[in-house]
C-alpha cells in the first residue's frame, strides 16, 4: 500500500457557509449540524420561547400587556437570537478542533504502525505531513529525531534534536531522546 493512502485524510470542512445560513434562518439548527445537538437543541428552545412571548404580547393580545412587557419579550427575542448566533459559533469551533484532535491521532497511529513494520522512510514523510499542520508538536518533533537518527541522517537529526530542545522548555523530551523508535501509547503518542 503506498504511503498516500495510510496518511488520514483531512476531514472536509463541514460547509460553514451553508450551516451559518441555516442557523440564521433556523436559529440553534446550525449548532446542531456542527454536532452540538444539547447547544443547539437550548438555543433554538429558548428563542422559540422567546419569539412566541414576543408575538403573543405585541401582535396577538397587545391590549392585554403594557408597553414594557411587550418590548421586554421583543428584546428577549432578539437577545436568544444572538445567542443562537454564538451557540452555532462555538459549536462549529469546538467541532473544529475535534477533527483536528481525530486527524493527529489518526496520523499518529498511523505512523506507529510504520515504525512497527520497520518502514522508517514511509514514517518520516508522515511525520513531515502531520508537521506541517502541528509544527509545534514536540511529539511529532521528537519522532522526527528518532526516525533522522534511524536513517542515518546525523546532520538532520541534531537540527532537529536542536529545534525539539528549544520548544521544550521543560526537557520533558531531551531526557528521553535515544536512537530507538519509540514505543505508542493509548493516544497513539509515545512515552
Amino acid at each position: 500500500m503506498s504511503p498516500d493512502r495510510e496518511v488520514p485524510v483531512v476531514a472536509q470542512a463541514r460547509a460553514p457557509h451553508a450551516t451559518l445560513l441555516v442557523n440564521l434562518l433556523l436559529p440553534g439548527a446550525g449548532a446542531i449540524l456542527s454536532g452540538s445537538i444539547g447547544l443547539g437543541l437550548g438555543a433554538g428552545l429558548v428563542f422559540a420561547l422567546c419569539a412566541n412571548l414576543a408575538i403573543l404580547t405585541t401582535l396577538i393580545l397587545p391590549d392585554d400587556f403594557t408597553r414594557f412587557a411587550a418590548w421586554t419579550t421583543v428584546a428577549l427575542a432578539i437577545a436568544s437570537y444572538g445567542l443562537a448566533q454564538v451557540t452555532f459559533a462555538v459549536a462549529h469551533q469546538r467541532g473544529i478542533e475535534i477533527d483536528r484532535a481525530s486527524r493527529r491521532r489518526d496520523g499518529l497511529r498511523t505512523l506507529h504502525a510504520a515504525v512497527e513494520r520497520g518502514e522508517h522512510a514511509t514514517a518520516l514523510e508522515l511525520v513531515e505531513r502531520l508537521a506541517a499542520e502541528w509544527p509545534d508538536d514536540l511529539a511529532l518533533l521528537d519522532w522526527r529525531v528518532r526516525l533522522l537518527r534511524e536513517l542515518g541522517r546525523a546532520e538532520a537529526a541534531s537540527r532537529a534534536e536542536a529545534e525539539l530542545r528549544r520548544l521544550d522548555r521543560h526537557g520533558i523530551y531531551a531526557r528521553g531522546a535515544a536512537p530507538a523508535a519509540p514505543r505508542a501509547g493509548a493516544d497513539g503518542s509515545h512515552a
